[in-house]
């Protein structure tokens, strides 16, 4: 059911992927991923591993990207099969799995996210809580996975260090780490927050993190009005009996830092998930010990979206305190722990909160974030997910769009909705997983001209005029392994001298690209290391000298992926080629200034040369004829 928008559409079943979560999106194929997710009645998809990372790309088609489990035996913990776990065929019928309730959150894949450069895709092992580099192959499928190193240690009391969340932003991998306090003796004041930063290039962590909260302690709203007294954040516990139980209603707030966000002037959204809505479900069997099949208890989740404000002068990422963040004030106007939040409402730190409206007035439920967010590049909005977004509505989920600069919100969107006694959705629990937003990449192309540099002085002068039918070939390092070896594709130059290597394989210079070379029959990629060949003995330059390359006069080359040169020849010589080296940038960025310059060819000799030769016995002068001279 949709509201706000258009109708969703489905392009994976529970039956294609199971439970998942994490999210990212190879926009340079129109190929997205989805990883595995550990979720109490919930069953994985095929392999039922909880190490896969699922493909759904542009034709609908759902396969395996990779398992880190059963294609590079990383543990990802001991998952039980679908079957072991007790889970029934149909969603609708309960289940116990007890398994999930202790396990979530600690074993099977967290959230992923994708390097700028589309090159490298980030996944959260949460079993022995590292982060995993799966590099991006030619074909577009997986390579590798390695792990990074181990992200700082910040010394948990009574609890254990959990990473969730991940962000990769400007050369950086974020990583959201929550201290559990989960050990024996542990208790709500052992909670710390922590955002840790990766330095990809250096390959090495920034040991102080970047954002932190050492006291989670703050009065949250209401999760639903049945559920009653002050409510705050709680330790991580696999004990049932601590939970507020009502009968048929649970809630007992245990935070995972899910997703983190930046926004256009820098500072961090985080999203803290509730455990709950990942240990318990809806309507379903309570996680009781000895099983009471026929008891019963619905999730409510008590998740919350957090604003901070990046401080330039400091550097520093300030936490929102009784409804403001820096210069950004909520405006909402409630008072209470019950219904809307703002700068006077007890539900959130300071006794204020900044996103006042992630609240639904049926039975007042005051903290309804589910877990993921996503900020609209360039403008003020960031996405939500979360339960009930529709005001009066039940027992449902879908997004919602907030204001970062007060906190309102506009335009809910509600994806399900189920009330029934035998409900298929998790209704008030974490029913959706991540979210993120993306446009289609845009057109990526290289060239163009092929001409005859008739003073021989590497630039394209007024009048010299380009090369037809001049065969080009693409060769690429197509496994990342620094070496340039194969042949990708070839074209020739049109009457005017121009050619191009397209990502859609077709350009308006007239001439094919073909691509045959290559089994897996790709295009030119983003962030890929390219050589164009040219043989010098190809008729059409045959006795042609090769121009000299990156001329002064036209500005030169200033590094091996961006181009300032336009009219420069940019090829060198290599054994009978000659040769342009360069890397593809992102989406959109288009390189028309790959050019090769060739000298005139000498004029050809059409005349005859005879040699007389005096023969005085012969009293004759005999005439022979020889070759033209070659020159």
């Amino acid at each position: 059911m949709g509201s706000g928008g258009t109708m969703a559409t489905v392009i994976a079943t529970a039956g294609d992927v199971g439970s998942t979560w994490g999210m990212a999106y190879l926009r340079d194929r129109n190929i997205v991923l989805s990883s595995a997710v550990i979720k109490r009645h919930a069953g994985l998809g095929p392999g039922e591993t909880g190490g896969r990372i699922y493909a759904i790309n542009g034709a609908g088609t759902v396969y395996k990207w990779v398992d880190l489990v059963t294609d590079h035996s990383i543990s990802v913990g001991s998952v039980p099969s679908n079957a072991t776990r007790g889970l029934p065929a149909d969603k609708r019928v309960n289940s116990y799995d007890i398994w999930a309730f202790t396990n979530a959150g600690k074993a099977g894949l967290g959230d992923m996210d994708i390097s700028d450069d589309l090159q490298t895709v980030y996944v959260v092992n949460l079993f022995d809580r590292k982060i995993y580099a799966v590099p991006v192959q030619t074909a577009g499928t997986a390579g590798t996975p390695a792990a990074l190193p181990s992200f700082p240690d910040p010394g948990c009391p009574n609890g254990v260090a959990r990473p969730w969340a991940l962000k990769y932003k400007d050369g950086a991998l974020y990583v959201g780490v929550i201290c559990t306090g989960e050990s024996s003796g542990g208790t709500d004041a052992d909670l710390r927050l922590y955002v840790y930063k990766y330095d990809v290039a250096a390959a090495a962590w920034i040991t102080a993190p970047v954002f932190s909260i050492s006291d989670l302690s703050w009065q949250k709203g209401l999760p639903l009005s049945l559920v009653s007294g002050p409510r705050k954040w709680h330790r991580w516990t696999d004990n049932y009996s601590n939970y507020t139980n009502t009968g048929f209603i649970s809630a007992h707030e245990q935070p995972i830092l899910s997703d983190i966000e930046f926004d256009r002037d820098g500072s961090l959204h985080l999203v803290i998930a509730d455990r709950n809505g990942f240990q318990t479900g809806h309507r379903n069997e309570e996680p009781v010990v000895p099983r009471n099949s026929s008891s019963s208890t619905t999730c409510v989740v008590g998740g919350e979206l957090l604003r901070t404000w990046f401080n330039p002068e400091t550097n520093d990422y300030v936490l929102e305190n009784a409804g403001a963040a820096g210069p950004y004030t909520s405006s909402g106007t409630g008072t209470t722990n019950a219904g809307a939040g703002g700068p006077t409402a007890p539900q959130g730190p300071g006794n204020g909160e900044f996103y006042w409206s992630d609240y639904n007035t049926n039975l007042n439920h005051s903290e309804t974030s589910m877990g993921s967010t996503f900020h609209c590049t360039g403008s003020n909005l960031i996405v939500s997910t979360n339960i009930d977004p529709v005001q009066g509505q039940v027992d449902a989920g879908g997004l919602l769009r907030f204001n970062i600069l007060n906190g309102s919100s506009t335009l809910p969107y509600q994806l399900y909705q189920d009330a029934g006694g035998n409900a298929f959705t998790f209704g008030k629990g974490i029913g959706l997983g991540d979210i993120d937003g993306y446009s289609a990449a845009a057109p990526l192309e290289i060239g163009n001209f092929v001409w005859q540099d008739t003073d021989n002085d590497g630039v394209q002068d007024p009048g010299e005029s380009g090369i037809a039918n001049v065969t080009l070939q693409l060769w690429a390092d197509t496994d990342n392994n620094g070496s340039v070896d194969t042949k990708v594709a070839e074209t020739q130059t049109n009457s005017s001298g121009r050619y191009l290597f397209s990502r859609t394989g077709t350009n308006s210079y007239g001439k094919a690209e073909n691509w045959s070379f290559y089994a897996d029959n790709d295009r030119v990629e983003f962030g890929r290391t390219y050589e164009v060949r040219v043989s010098t003995s190809q008729p059409v330059l045959s006795a042609r000298p090769l121009s000299a390359a990156n001329s002064s006069v036209s500005g030169g080359i200033t590094s091996n992926s961006r181009f300032t040169d336009i009219r420069d020849s940019d090829a060198v010589g290599s054994g009978p080629d000659a040769v342009i080296s360069f890397t593809t940038g992102f989406t959109g960025e288009n390189n028309h200034t790959l050019d090769f310059g060739f000298g005139a060819q000498p004029p050809s000799c059409s005349c005859t040369e005879y040699v007389y030769l005096n023969e005085p016995s012969a009293q004759s002068v005999l005439k022979f004829t020889v070759d033209p001279p070659s020159v």
